[in-house]
């Protein structure tokens, strides 16, 4: 109660955050605007996520330690065979270097990609 009579006095007893806490998790994704079946295609989508995370990694001025990058199927198309998955790359080396990083996705991608499925989304997290 002490404390609520000093706020209406004007006294501050709550600090603010002046500082904005980094991030933990970055986050990249979309949906497609229409189903991708070629590696090449996701490849390109994943790549251009990963851009855009390592940008916000780096305005934050952090690194990354890990990289996950997941796909999946419509869920909502009960008709067509469903597929989803996900994979985490730990970096040797922390980095907020996007070839780095670029690398890493390759990896996750070609570890789970799976032929005859139409991919609806794909994200990745900068850990």
């Amino acid at each position: 109660m002490e404390r609520i009579i000093r706020e209406l006095r004007g006294e501050s007893c709550i600090a603010m955050e002046e500082v904005i806490p980094p991030r933990q998790e970055i986050q990249s994704s979309r949906s497609f605007g229409r189903p991708v079946t070629h590696i090449t295609e996701l490849g390109e989508a994943i790549s251009l996520y990963i851009v855009k995370a390592t940008n916000k990694l780096r305005r934050q001025d952090s690194v990354a330690a890990a990289l996950r990058v997941y796909i999946r199927t419509n869920p909502f198309q009960t008709h067509l065979p469903q597929y989803q998955a996900a994979r985490t790359i730990m970096l040797n080396q922390p980095s907020q270097d996007t070839r780095v990083l670029l690398h890493a996705g390759k990896i996750a991608l070609a570890q789970m990609y799976r032929e005859g499925f139409a991919y609806a989304k794909a994200g990745v997290h900068l850990l």
